[in-house]
């Protein structure tokens, strides 16, 4: 396979979600914050254009990433003193013709924000450079405060 090649996607579709609450019928549950970072490493790599064999909707990889992302971030509540920040690999003109690419920097966790750094993720191509969004993930990481997810 030639090293760029990519596959023309859809945008990812999103199906309903709604986060549901946990511990809610107890009055002594108590919740404790234990991470003060979310840090995303996305796969897109050409690989991930495959349809993943789990969901009965064919949809890709990457798109089933994308959707575990989606739920992930609308269960994050609004009052949460969190960061979150997205690093995506693969190559290619997917990735601006890097091997990996800064979706959303780290900063204060903010749900919109959060979805339009993985929207940005559009399409899969490449190899699967991991090891260059570990290091860039580690720079990144530098100046993150606290416990890291």
């Amino acid at each position: 396979m030639p090293c760029c090649l990519a596959v023309a996607t859809e945008p990812t579709s999103y199906p309903s979600f709604t986060a549901t609450p946990v511990g809610q019928t107890t009055s002594t549950a108590e919740f404790k914050q234990k991470t003060d970072t979310i840090f995303v490493i996305l796969d897109a790599s050409s690989s991930t254009n495959t349809t993943y064999e789990g969901n009965d909707a064919g949809d890709s990889k990457l798109d089933v990433e994308k959707q575990f992302l989606y739920r992930l971030n609308k269960t994050i509540p609004a009052n949460v003193n969190v960061s979150t920040g997205i690093q995506s690999f693969g190559s290619g003109h997917c990735l601006g013709w890097g091997l990996t690419k800064q979706a959303q920097e780290i900063s204060r966790h903010s749900a919109t924000d959060f979805q339009t750094g993985l929207d940005q993720t559009e399409c899969a191509s490449g190899g699967s450079p991991l090891n260059k969004a570990l290091a860039q993930a580690s720079t990144d990481l530098d100046s993150a405060k606290g416990n890291i997810a």
